[in-house]
């Protein structure tokens, strides 16, 4: 994951970010780089899986390579994404 993280400008320690939560167990981080490059990483901290809306058109899941079009996204038990906007 450090690999894949050095090779994201939106992972820079400069850019842009923005925290919040999506319910009671899923936090979200945005991090926007200064070309405009958007990440947005989602980590479901509970036992269950966890329903979130994801109000982006398209992504890639950075770390399982599978591409993102729908605007709820399941997260399972423990599971985290970094999913690049399109």
């Amino acid at each position: 994951l450090i690999a894949l993280r050095r090779q994201e400008k939106a992972f820079h320690p400069d850019s842009e970010a923005f925290f919040e939560t999506s319910g009671e167990h899923v936090f979200k981080i945005v991090r926007i780089a200064d070309d405009g490059e958007r990440i947005t990483a989602l980590f479901n901290f509970s036992n269950d899986i966890q329903c979130v809306f994801f109000n982006r058109q398209s992504g890639k899941d950075l770390i399982t390579g599978i591409n993102i079009s729908d605007m709820t996204l399941t997260l399972n038990p423990w599971q985290v994404m970094w999913i690049k906007e399109n």
